[in-house]
Protein backbone atom coordinates (compact mmCIF):
# COMPACT_ATOMS: atom_id res chain seq x y z
CA UNK A 1 0.00 0.00 0.00
CA UNK A 2 3.24 2.26 1.06
CA UNK A 3 4.53 1.90 -2.20
CA UNK A 4 1.25 2.52 -4.31
CA UNK A 5 1.37 5.71 -2.36
CA UNK A 6 4.57 6.88 -2.76
CA UNK A 7 4.19 6.05 -6.50
CA UNK A 8 0.82 7.55 -6.98
CA UNK A 9 2.36 11.00 -4.90
CA UNK A 10 5.72 10.89 -7.15
CA UNK A 11 3.69 10.60 -10.71
CA UNK A 12 1.27 14.04 -9.41
CA UNK A 13 4.50 16.08 -8.57
CA UNK A 14 5.97 14.69 -12.09
CA UNK A 15 2.57 16.30 -13.97
CA UNK A 16 2.98 19.49 -11.92
CA UNK A 17 6.69 19.72 -12.76
CA UNK A 18 5.79 18.86 -16.26
CA UNK A 19 3.43 21.71 -16.47
CA UNK A 20 4.51 24.28 -14.86
CA UNK A 21 7.65 23.84 -16.82
CA UNK A 22 5.86 23.70 -20.37
CA UNK A 23 4.75 26.85 -19.52
CA UNK A 24 7.59 28.76 -17.77
CA UNK A 25 9.39 27.74 -20.84
CA UNK A 26 7.53 30.95 -22.36
CA UNK A 27 8.07 34.04 -20.69
CA UNK A 28 6.34 36.45 -22.99
CA UNK A 29 4.10 36.88 -26.06
CA UNK A 30 3.45 40.05 -28.53
CA UNK A 31 0.86 40.32 -31.64
CA UNK A 32 -0.98 42.49 -33.11
CA UNK A 33 -0.82 44.25 -36.47
CA UNK A 34 1.73 46.23 -37.65
CA UNK A 35 3.70 48.31 -40.62
CA UNK A 36 1.96 50.58 -43.37
CA UNK A 37 3.54 54.29 -43.70
CA UNK A 38 4.69 54.83 -40.02
CA UNK A 39 5.47 50.80 -39.44
CA UNK A 40 4.08 51.82 -35.55
CA UNK A 41 2.54 48.12 -34.12
CA UNK A 42 -0.36 47.95 -32.27
CA UNK A 43 -1.50 44.94 -30.07
CA UNK A 44 -0.36 43.13 -26.80
CA UNK A 45 1.78 41.66 -24.76
CA UNK A 46 0.92 38.78 -22.48
CA UNK A 47 3.55 37.78 -19.26
CA UNK A 48 2.91 34.17 -19.42
CA UNK A 49 4.49 33.85 -15.52
CA UNK A 50 1.61 35.32 -13.96
CA UNK A 51 -1.11 36.19 -17.35
CA UNK A 52 -0.95 40.47 -17.28
CA UNK A 53 -1.84 42.11 -20.21
CA UNK A 54 -0.89 45.17 -21.40
CA UNK A 55 -0.89 47.15 -24.62
CA UNK A 56 2.40 47.33 -26.68
CA UNK A 57 2.62 50.59 -26.33
CA UNK A 58 1.19 52.45 -23.32
CA UNK A 59 1.18 51.49 -19.02
CA UNK A 60 -2.23 50.76 -18.79
CA UNK A 61 -2.70 46.48 -18.08
CA UNK A 62 -5.98 45.13 -18.59
CA UNK A 63 -7.40 42.25 -16.77
CA UNK A 64 -4.85 39.00 -16.18
CA UNK A 65 -5.26 35.82 -17.93
CA UNK A 66 -6.35 33.21 -15.59
CA UNK A 67 -4.56 30.02 -14.96
CA UNK A 68 -6.38 27.96 -17.03
CA UNK A 69 -6.09 30.34 -19.64
CA UNK A 70 -2.36 31.07 -19.58
CA UNK A 71 -2.02 27.05 -20.00
CA UNK A 72 -4.20 26.72 -23.23
CA UNK A 73 -2.12 29.31 -24.68
CA UNK A 74 0.81 27.65 -23.40
CA UNK A 75 -0.45 24.15 -25.35
CA UNK A 76 -1.03 26.24 -28.25
CA UNK A 77 2.23 28.36 -28.59
CA UNK A 78 3.58 23.78 -28.41
CA UNK A 79 2.22 23.40 -31.43
CA UNK A 80 3.36 26.61 -33.67
CA UNK A 81 7.17 26.74 -31.86
CA UNK A 82 8.98 24.60 -34.57
CA UNK A 83 7.51 25.99 -37.33
CA UNK A 84 8.18 29.18 -39.57
CA UNK A 85 6.18 31.82 -41.20
CA UNK A 86 7.57 35.27 -42.36
CA UNK A 87 5.47 36.56 -45.39
CA UNK A 88 4.62 40.07 -44.34
CA UNK A 89 2.75 42.33 -46.35
CA UNK A 90 2.91 46.55 -46.11
CA UNK A 91 0.43 46.09 -43.07
CA UNK A 92 0.62 42.70 -41.47
CA UNK A 93 -0.32 40.36 -38.56
CA UNK A 94 2.28 39.22 -36.29
CA UNK A 95 2.97 37.01 -33.25
CA UNK A 96 6.70 37.30 -31.14
CA UNK A 97 6.91 34.33 -28.90
CA UNK A 98 9.85 35.15 -26.47
CA UNK A 99 11.40 32.23 -24.84
CA UNK A 100 13.02 32.03 -21.18
CA UNK A 101 16.50 32.05 -22.84
CA UNK A 102 15.08 35.64 -24.09
CA UNK A 103 15.26 33.91 -27.82
CA UNK A 104 12.16 35.71 -29.96
CA UNK A 105 10.08 33.44 -32.48
CA UNK A 106 8.55 36.14 -34.84
CA UNK A 107 5.67 35.01 -37.36
CA UNK A 108 4.59 37.77 -39.94
CA UNK A 109 1.73 37.36 -42.51
CA UNK A 110 -0.36 40.20 -44.62
CA UNK A 111 -3.75 41.68 -43.01
CA UNK A 112 -5.46 40.31 -45.52
CA UNK A 113 -3.39 37.05 -45.89
CA UNK A 114 -4.23 34.07 -43.85
CA UNK A 115 -1.20 32.23 -41.91
CA UNK A 116 -1.08 28.43 -41.74
CA UNK A 117 -3.91 26.98 -39.39
CA UNK A 118 -2.04 26.81 -36.17
CA UNK A 119 -0.86 30.19 -36.28
CA UNK A 120 -4.19 31.74 -37.82
CA UNK A 121 -5.96 29.76 -34.90
CA UNK A 122 -3.43 31.16 -31.86
CA UNK A 123 -3.69 34.49 -33.23
CA UNK A 124 -7.50 34.82 -33.13
CA UNK A 125 -7.38 33.16 -29.33
CA UNK A 126 -4.80 36.18 -28.26
CA UNK A 127 -7.19 38.72 -29.99
CA UNK A 128 -10.25 37.03 -28.32
CA UNK A 129 -8.36 36.45 -24.50
CA UNK A 130 -7.79 40.44 -24.87
CA UNK A 131 -10.53 41.66 -26.34
CA UNK A 132 -13.08 40.63 -22.79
Amino acid sequence: MNKILASLATSLLLCSCMSQKQTQAFEAIKFGTAGGFTGKATGHQILLIDGSVRPIEGERSLENLSENEVELLAQQIEDVIDMSYDEPANMYKFIEIITSGKDTIRFRWGVNDEAPPKIENLFKSLTSLTSK
